[in-house]
């Protein structure tokens, strides 16, 4: 049997005349793997991945083992194991691989490493040294096959033909596996221990084949420990160094990132446009493109750089129609036109929004609110029947769909429900008493129909649970009772009476009555807007305006109470209007005032006289 040539060999085995362990393993095995390129070396350990069972070698393959490993150890004594024709290197090897695939790698190693110490030239030393390396990183020791690939490839393995390709195929393995290490160390949140790797071997091989990666992802690995500083410098490096390929653009999309976690806005807003910007594919295929733009955009509103951000997010919705907040970056774009004064542009953008985007339940909300800011801008320049319209709409728009519009909605729709309640309260405080008794009185009675009709309105803004337009409501309702209060306590004297007459004397007295009440009421409202503030954790204009309307209620509320103790007491023949009187109380504290500071002066120059 082992006269016979290879090619029939395989015949009888194949045509089943002949057992596998009948015919001599291990020269099928040295005769595939000695012939075969390195991919395919790696596809056949790549079958081996999840270990390997040993199983027990046949009798008559062990004897061959034996019988050829007695032979080897005879011509290398013999000094014949370096010659071309030597038989050692090849016996040495079918051994090995017979170890090696009956799955006994220690085995196996001893043998080739045989081959490597004693017949490194032999064209089996190198791929000997193929597998162990690729066992050692199939196993994951990561260390060992740095190590042994930085021994083998100091070796000079195989024919001397050969020797450049194997030690340049070593060295890679070593720095492949350096190179594997340091992405370990990364996964497992060792930061800069991966760093370092990383590092090490870009110092240690200036031309290893993934350099760009290694600078990358040291940079990466500074990033994640907040070192954004040596971050930033590798980026720039792998910048310059790479600028062609995917690291680079990855690169220059951190320095971005980085630069806007530095507070360095103009940085990072230049690198995020210079990376969209670009026009080579490298740069247009880019994963993170579309967030550049985003985060530039992003950025010019957060420094408030109004009309760059408009431009931007406008630009985002035409480049990207297709993203999920393109249409919220629109109405955006339109927000921040409006609120830097440019209506003109902030008009075509609503309407652009409005056309594309009112039958989509998801931006219901920014509809509503971009009616709402143009009916601001039109009440702003007076044009009240375009603003009542706008506001209008908005309110209808969350009335026929509330739960689709969400917190944004519910607070514009809101707003414009206390607009449109306010316009009605502008009117109102127009209207002056004045003429004869009889239509004063029933000017004030229309008066305070149209009071409660408008308070009542203000109410209904209370219903929407929206928490800043709740308490402007309420302030709203005491100021409208405030400013009545005062408007009673000034009111004129009908042109029909006499000033002084015991008529005129039971207009005023009717006035004040009516105005205590409602002072009461007022008093209990502003109370209100403060309580409900405190409850929603908010402080705003509308908050300190009630503290400083109960305050005003209740300084004049202490005056009438102290007119009326001293009418009692003195008796009263002139009159004296409550507004009169709260007047000459006033000037009464300023003058003790002033003459308590000019006494406690006086006193203050006497001590230092004495001193």
């Amino acid at each position: 049997v082992l006269a016979l040539p290879l090619p029939q060999l395989l015949e009888r085995v194949n045509s089943g005349k002949m057992s596998l362990h009948d015919a001599p393993m291990s020269l099928l095995l040295s005769n595939a793997i000695t012939t075969a390129t390195k991919e395919q070396i790696d596809a056949e350990i790549e079958t081996r991945k999840g270990g390997s069972v040993a199983k027990p070698i046949p009798e008559d393959v062990l004897k061959l083992v034996e019988a050829r490993e007695v032979f080897s150890e005879i011509e290398t004594k013999m000094g014949k194991s370096e010659d071309s024709n030597a038989l050692a290197p090849q016996y040495r090897y079918d051994n090995a691989m017979i170890y090696y695939n009956y799955g006994n790698f220690d085995e196996a190693e001893k043998r080739f490493s045989a081959i490597i110490d004693k017949s490194p030239s032999s064209q089996h030393a190198a791929s000997a040294a193929d597998i162990i390396v690729a066992e050692y990183e199939l196993r994951g020791d990561l260390d060992k096959v740095a190590e042994l690939s930085d021994i083998y490839a100091a070796m000079q393995l195989g024919s001397a033909s050969s020797d450049d390709i194997v030690n340049s195929r070593f060295k890679d393995k070593k720095y492949n596996a350096l190179f594997k290490k340091a992405f370990k160390l990364f996964d497992n949140k060792h930061y800069l221990e991966a760093a370092a790797e990383f590092i090490h071997i870009i110092d240690e091989n200036p031309t290893f084949e993934h350099n760009n990666r290694a600078l990358y992802n040291a940079a990466y690995a500074y990033e994640q420990m907040k070192h954004y500083d040596s971050a930033m410098q590798l980026y720039r490096r792998v910048l310059n160094e790479y600028g062609e390929t995917e690291e680079a653009v990855n690169a220059l999309y951190r320095i971005g990132v980085n630069a806007e976690k530095f507070f360095d806005f103009d940085t990072a807003v230049d690198s995020f446009m210079s990376l969209y910007n670009n026009k080579k594919p490298l740069y247009q295929g880019f994963k993170y493109r579309v967030n550049a733009l985003r985060n530039a955009a992003k950025i010019k509103i957060l420094i408030e750089d109004k009309k760059g951000a408009a431009q931007l997010l406008e630009r985002y919705h035409n480049d990207f129609p297709g993203q999920s907040d393109a249409p919220q970056f629109l109405y955006e774009a339109g927000r921040q036109y409006a609120e830097l004064g440019l209506y003109k542009e902030a008009t075509k953008i609503f309407t652009e929004f409005r056309k594309k985007y009112s039958s989509d339940p998801g931006m219901r909300a920014y509809v509503i609110a971009s009616y709402v800011i143009e009916a601001d801008h039109f009440r702003e320049t007076r044009k009240i029947s375009d603003a009542r319209t706008y506001y209008e709409t908005a309110r209808a728009l969350y009335q026929n769909a509330p739960s689709s519009a969400g917190s944004i909605g519910r607070d514009n729709a809101a707003k414009a429900a206390f607009a449109l309640s306010d316009l009605d309260y502008e009117e109102w405080k127009k209207v002056k008493f004045k003429g004869k008794m009889q239509v004063m009185i029933n000017q004030l009675k229309d008066h305070m129909a149209e009071m409660k009709r408008i308070a009542n309105q203000f109410a209904q803004v209370m219903t929407y649970n929206s928490p800043v337009w709740g308490i402007a409501s309420r302030y709203a309702i005491a100021r409208m009772m405030h400013e009545l209060v005062d408007e009673l306590e000034d009111i004129e004297r009908p042109t029909d009476v006499r000033n002084g007459s015991d008529q005129h004397l039971a207009f005023l007295a009717s006035m004040s009555d009516m105005g205590t009440g409602t002072r009461d009421e007022a008093i209990k409202m502003y109370q209100n807007a403060i309580d409900a503030s405190k409850m929603a954790g908010i402080s705003m204009e509308w908050t300190q305006k009630s503290v400083d309307g109960l305050k005003q209620l209740d300084r004049t509320a202490s005056s009438q109470e102290r007119l009326a103790q001293m009418e009692d007491t003195h008796g009263s023949h002139t009159l004296v209007t409550p507004s009169e009187f709260k007047r000459q109380e006033e000037e009464k504290a300023e003058a003790e005032a002033a003459a308590k500071a000019e006494a406690e002066a006086a006193l203050k120059a006497s001590e230092e006289g004495d001193k």
